[in-house]
């Protein structure tokens, strides 16, 4: 019983009380003239977080009030009706928040001071640039929940005009931080909210698609990438003509999935005439052609073709360097390109070192130490040390590549097979088979998985496991691996790439193990006349076939 009334009592106080705070809102409000009562209810409209001073001018700018917000926030802070949290930053309670909002739909202006608001944080989502640096990041953060109440309770209130910017914003602040599983949902919703509003045949329908593209590519999600892409670039075409930068842009960005799938003359097809419509646009001096040269280049790369790459990547860096400064993200872009063909396509380690370690003090600068490209730089770097023969420096940088790549993509993506297979190639060149070997094996599995069973990144990883047996003596299995490797790789690429005639040297290097010299001798020469015709005449690989050549001489009998 005494329990009961004790209960009982609890809630008449509870009651008391939130009729007392109800009144002294209503007397506080009450108290404030009509400017300020108008100001305190465009404030209802941001989320329960700080607001920046100089977002709040912007929405009473584009709310057409007239006001002095400094002054205004003081009389709301005295009254208790806002708070001060930090300088030029304030916050709402949510009780009073909602007491205001309620008071928002009693004056005649509500729906203009909703539609200015939602202006003001259209504008903000639209400055936030595609390459995000941390001082963009820590620039932007205070706007992202306010973004976020605008993209999920009052998108009603966004013109048609700024109907996709809130929800493109959001989707790039996490993007660029790789932090792609909350990028989804917004660039997803994008595409919906588009289309249900503007219609299917919409410039906005057009760069919401492109959008959810590229953060498909970036999850290594190719295939879905692939489509929406090319929605998007049939879209552009319809609305806005074969020749104009967005369908540059489209063309530009579904050539490099078509590389990462290995479809290498397609890319080619496509990068050319976006590289065209770009000159044609822009002229030959613009980031956008900085862009198409670089990635031209990477195609280029893959197809073998490095006396074509380099110039192209040397024009791009120049022009990166000309037109943003020493200290850009896209200027890191061009060193790490540039680093990648003189280590993978010219075997010249001592020219790509310096690059991959400037692109990676620099990445970590403008990104910080978490993020996929700095595991990029990081993976890259490793190799150049792999390669040099110094396990004790690369290791424990595939490692933290490795980490930081599972961490930000998940498991299950194409860069973490990479570097799987990357920590597998130091525990083979130092002998710790048994580490090698699992680690390749997941890699395959994992290409197959994501890339399908005939693609370039698969070959490799036959190659690579077929080198684990051939050094364990497994020679009948190595075979097997090597010729699939090979075979892949002719169809793939073709019969007179550079990588062809890395596995026919591997597969050479094997039947000499085996005293098959018979063998090694025709597939070596095959090797010795693509690597000469593909690779700089001091490239390791033609270093390397020579002396297999002069082994068989010496070994043959007189």
């Amino acid at each position: 019983m005494l329990e009961e009334i004790l209960a009982k009592l609890k809630e008449e106080q509870a009651n008391n009380a939130e009729a007392g705070t109800e009144a002294a809102l209503e007397l506080n409000w009450d108290s404030l003239d009509i400017s300020y009562q108008q100001l305190a209810a465009l404030i209802s409209l941001f989320a329960l977080a700080p607001i920046p001073l100089s977002l709040l001018e912007s929405a009473v700018e584009a709310s057409h009030l007239e006001i002095d917000v400094v002054a205004g926030c003081k009389a709301l802070v005295e009254r208790y009706l806002l708070q001060s949290v930090g300088k030029d930053s304030y916050q709402l309670h949510e009780r009073v928040r909602d007491s205001l909002r309620d008071k928002l739909e009693g004056l005649e202006n509500s729906e203009e001071l909703k539609c200015g608001f939602c202006r003001a944080i259209a504008t903000v989502a639209r400055q936030i640039p595609e390459s995000l640096t941390q001082e963009d990041i820590t620039s932007f953060s205070p706007a992202i929940p306010h973004l976020t109440e605008v993209a999920t309770e009052q998108q009603q209130w966004l013109t048609d005009e700024n109907l996709v910017y809130p929800f493109v914003g959001l989707g790039r602040f996490y993007k660029e931080q790789g932090a792609y599983s909350q990028a989804q949902p917004w660039w997803e919703q994008c595409v919906t909210i588009a289309r249900n509003r503007l219609g299917s045949h919409h410039v906005d329908v057009a760069t919401s698609l492109h959008n959810l593209a590229e953060l498909y590519r970036d999850q290594g999600n190719y295939e879905l990438a692939k489509l929406r892409y090319q929605e998007a670039l049939a879209l552009r075409k319809e609305l806005l003509g074969d020749r104009h930068a967005d369908v540059a842009k489209s063309l530009n960005n579904l050539a490099l999935v078509y590389r990462s799938q290995g479809e290498y003359k397609l890319a080619e097809t496509l990068l050319q005439e976006a590289l065209e419509i770009r000159k044609e646009l822009l002229g030959d001096r613009h980031t956008d052609v900085a862009i198409s040269l670089n990635d031209l280049a990477l195609v280029y790369f893959s197809q073998g073709r490095y006396e074509l790459a380099e110039p192209l990547l040397q024009e791009a860096l120049t022009l990166r360097k000309e037109l943003l400064g020493d200290r850009h993200l896209d200027v890191t872009e061009s060193l790490m390109t540039l680093g990648y063909l003189y280590k993978n396509g010219q075997g010249r380690h001592e020219l790509a070192e310096p690059l991959y370690q400037e692109a990676l003090a620099l990445r970590k600068e403008l990104l910080g130490d978490r993020h996929p490209k700095v595991a990029l730089s990081l993976n890259n770097l490793a190799a150049i040390y792999n390669a040099q023969g110094r396990h004790e420096l690369a290791e424990p940088l595939y490692q933290e590549a490795l980490t930081l790549r599972k961490e930000l993509l998940g498991d299950r993506h194409p860069e973490v097979a990479l570097s799987l297979n990357n920590l597998a190639a130091i525990y083979k060149d130092q002998g710790r088979y048994e580490l090698a070997e699992p680690l390749y094996q997941e890699a395959l599995a994992l290409r197959k998985e994501l890339l399908g069973d005939r693609h370039p990144d698969v070959a490799t990883s036959l190659q690579n496991l077929a080198a684990i047996y051939k050094v364990q003596g497994r020679y009948e299995l190595a075979e097997t691996f090597y010729q699939e490797a090979l075979a892949m790789r002719k169809e793939l690429l073709g019969d007179r790439h550079p990588q062809v005639a890395r596995t026919l040297n591997y597969l050479a290097e094997l039947y000499l193990r085996q005293g098959r010299n018979e063998l090694a001798e025709p597939l070596l020469q095959e090797a010795l006349a693509i690597a000469e015709e593909g690779f700089r005449a001091d490239h390791p690989l033609n270093a390397k076939i020579r002396k297999n050549l002069k082994s068989i001489e010496r070994s043959s009998p007189e």
